[in-house]
């Protein structure tokens, strides 16, 4: 019987149960990536929405949730298998050590719920490439994650063009009318110097696709690129040889699409890195074969020209304070000395996943115009946060795949025998297109208004034309790619190179950003890795683990996966998602809001912000009833003060207690007053102390002092103030030479700044 024989026969065989829940489970990957691939998710927060069911938290929990019921529902899928191959990648010892480095983190991590969500964000899409080399083991199953990828870089490109040619003009427009509500939408004081990056952006016409910035955006795109180039070119290399002219024609446009999409983008970073990757790809494709005998030469040569480049950097920086390049690498310098100074603050286990923000004020230089949350550098970003051993388990567990496809010879493997995936690929598609969308108006819905014709507008904009154009591409390329021998798809050398220099190209990129941290690009990132692994477990001698679970290994080992999976979910799942639907509930509900938000509070134990949220709703309640109610303030100070007990190392709630304490001060007798004004300097001086590199709190630190007669704490601050204002208007100047200067203090609080230290001292050098 021939090979086309037993790939018939098979066919007509009906699947196992085994195999119908793999099928199950690997769809379920596939649609989780689709939907955070068209979703702006925001882990630690930053966006609510009025109209939303759940916070932003919540949303991204709930979708990591699912990922890791799909790891532990396979585990347990896998121990009632009378025989298990378990293809070993490398990815486990290095998840296991992550895990280990998030839980010693989030011990020493000032806010251990940001911890906890960040290691749980970053593990699950580690934890789904292990699950999914386990699942692709035959090439259909690869070429339909493949194609979903290429799939979804046409819908990001899609949005890219729509957002250059229309709807970055329709938000500009909107944003001129009334600035108000994106400001608050995006958390941005008015006024401040982040509304004037955030005009910069706009009218900048950034390209972000459905991404967060166009640096994550251009990462997205670089690994979708490479895959689309990869796929056509052993297409177009097979077009003797039963490859069909449509397969080859999908695969040209589709790849055409995905480049022109990074062009789009326009990230500078992502550019250069596809760039240098294309040129190891090009050298990779034409002299592989005669290199492989140098290849540890070669990796020598490598290493040595990495150190070489890393030492360059250094000093390059260390002698000008800068690293080469336009504006955004004048700060990059900084950031990075910032996010080393946060490292040694806790050298062996970091300062927790989450907690660079925390941390970071506490080390700012007091030039730079912002504090921010990452330090646009990966690799500090995680030993920062986790430490040696999480930075080590993150890079090892994608070097490994790595060198792993490089290093091992290849071997030829009978791909005839692999069953296809589906009789057809409509029902993966009709999944997929129907996940992404049903679940992102749950995730991101529009924003109410009495308009129907608007929210209909919305609707097919937002949801239906990208969920339609994905289901399209999907399915045209499956249909092209259909009856191509399974010998063909996608054994390739030209589809292994591009993973590879996709996956290079993500890493080079994110040296001097941070955007592989993003959900949608790590959940893609991670996926490719498992492709890639899979690929070299089927063409090379990947090693295989041959199980056999014994009914007393099941009675053991299943009660412990389950609690396991129990514990997650209990401490670090659920509190985040009933916390963000009850804030969310708030959101909806002004008069019974401070309930609601103590009662998120009491949901989530280990959350600071629903306090911080209810202080400030305290505050503004005291402000619209004219002042008339100061209980409110002492509830308020209240929330602030428990948020402060959940989050020592933020300086914002200390910052607001002291406004606190002042409103308090303003409002009681004189005696009570005096009291409240002291317990005001004392705040403010606990935010100092976090956040020393702060015109804006040594400014207010000085202002109290003055009032209050303690004229040597008054000096000290206002020269502080000056002296950091003036630091920052010299690198101001340095940044936008061709801008007038926007004071971040204001230019009425520094001239009173100056004034107030000119006279002060010269009442010190006149008093005996």
């Amino acid at each position: 019987m021939t090979a086309r024989d037993n790939r018939t026969r098979r066919r007509d065989e009906p699947a196992s149960f085994f195999t119908l829940i793999e099928r199950f489970l690997l769809v379920v990957c596939l649609c989780i990536l689709a939907i955070r691939a068209t979703y702006l998710e925001s882990p630690h927060g930053g966006m609510i929405s009025a109209s939303g069911w759940f916070t932003g938290e919540a949303g991204s929990m709930i979708l990591t949730g699912v990922i890791m019921l799909v790891v532990a529902g396979w585990f347990v899928l896998s121990l009632f298998r009378r025989r298990l191959s378990y293809r070993f990648s490398g990815i486990e010892l290095a998840a296991v050590l992550f895990a280990i480095a998030g839980l010693l983190a989030a011990l020493a991590a000032s806010n251990k719920r940001a911890a906890i969500t960040d290691t749980l964000t970053l593990l699950a899409p580690m934890l789904m490439a292990v699950v999914l080399i386990q699942l692709l083991t035959n090439p259909r199953r690869i070429m339909l994650v493949l194609l979903v990828v290429v799939a979804l870089g046409i819908v990001t490109t899609y949005q890219c063009a729509d957002q250059l040619f229309t709807s970055n003009e329709e938000m500009i427009a909107d944003y001129q009318q009334n600035p108000q509500p994106h400001l608050s939408t995006i958390g941005i004081e008015p006024g401040s110097f982040e509304q004037m990056q955030y005009e910069h952006r706009l009218y900048g016409k950034d390209i972000r696709g459905f991404l967060t910035t166009s640096n994550s955006t251009g990462s997205f795109l670089l690994i979708c690129s490479f895959v689309s180039v990869g796929l056509f070119l052993d297409q177009f290399r097979r077009r003797n040889d039963k490859t069909s002219a449509a397969a080859i024609a999908a695969l040209g446009i589709a790849a055409a699409v995905t480049i022109t999409g990074l062009v789009i983008a326009h990230s500078r970073g992502a550019l250069a890195a596809a760039a240098l990757c294309a040129l190891i790809f090009v050298v990779s494709s034409t002299l592989g074969p005669k290199l492989w005998k140098y290849r540890r030469m070669l990796l020598l040569v490598l290493l040595a020209g990495i150190l070489v480049v890393s030492a360059a950097v250094i000093c390059y920086g260390n002698s000008h304070e800068r690293l080469p390049g336009g504006t955004s690498m004048f700060v990059r310098w900084q950031y990075w000395k910032g996010a080393f100074d946060v490292y040694l603050y806790k050298p062996f286990t970091g300062v927790g996943g989450g907690n660079f923000a925390e941390y970071y004020p506490h080390y700012t230089i007091s030039a730079a115009p912002e504090t921010p949350t990452d330090p646009h550098n990966f690799l500090l970003s995680l030993l920062a946060q986790y430490g040696p051993l999480g930075l080590l388990a993150f890079v090892g567990a994608f070097v490994v795949i790595l060198w792993r496809s490089v290093f091992s010879q290849p071997h030829l493997v009978d791909t005839q025998s692999a069953a296809p995936l589906f009789r057809r690929y409509l029902g993966a598609v009709l999944a997929i297109s129907l996940a992404m969308l049903l679940a992102r108006p749950v995730l991101q819905p529009i924003e109410r208004t009495n308009d129907f014709v608007k929210v209909i507008c919305a609707a097919v904009i937002l949801y239906i034309i990208p969920a339609v154009l994905f289901a399209v591409t999907l399915w045209i390329l499956c249909k092209c790619l259909k009856d191509i021998p399974s010998e063909n798809l996608p054994a390739g050398r030209a589809t292994r190179i591009s993973l590879f220099c996709g996956i290079a190209a993500v890493a080079v990129h994110n040296l001097i950003d941070f955007a592989i941290l993003e959900p949608a690009v790590l959940t893609l990132f991670w996926t490719t890795v498992a492709c890639l692994s899979a690929l070299d477990h089927l063409h090379k001698n990947g090693k295989v683990i041959e199980f056999l679970p014994s009914r007393a290994a099941r009675t053991i080992l299943l009660p412990v996966a389950v609690a396991v999976f129990l514990v997650v979910f209990a401490v670090g799942m659920y509190p985040v998602i009933s916390s963000g639907v009850t804030i969310q509930r708030a959101v909806g509900a002004p008069s019974i809001a401070p309930a609601l938000l103590v009662a998120a509070a009491e949901a989530d134990p280990l959350d600071p912000e629903p306090l911080s949220l209810a202080g400030k709703l305290y505050i503004r309640s005291y402000l619209d009833s004219g002042k008339a109610s100061p209980r409110l303030l002492h509830t308020a100070a209240e929330r602030f003060q428990q948020a402060i007990l959940r989050d020592k190392a933020n300086f914002r709630n200390y910052e607001k207690l002291a406004e606190v304490y002042q409103m308090l001060a303003e409002s009681s007798s004189v005696a009570s007053g005096a009291e409240f004004r002291s317990s005001a300097l004392d705040a403010l001086a606990a935010a100092v102390e976090r956040y020393p590199g702060s015109d804006r709190i040594n400014f207010k630190l000085a202002r109290l002092a003055d009032a209050m007669g303690k004229t040597e704490t008054a000096v000290h601050h206002y020269r502080r103030t000056i002296k950091i204002e003036d630091a920052y208007r010299t690198q101001f100047v340095a940044m936008y030479p061709n801008r007038s200067i926007f004071s971040r203090l204001g230019e009425d609080n520094y001239r009173l700044a100056k004034d107030r230290l000119r006279e002060l001292s010269t009442v010190n050098l006149n008093s005996p």
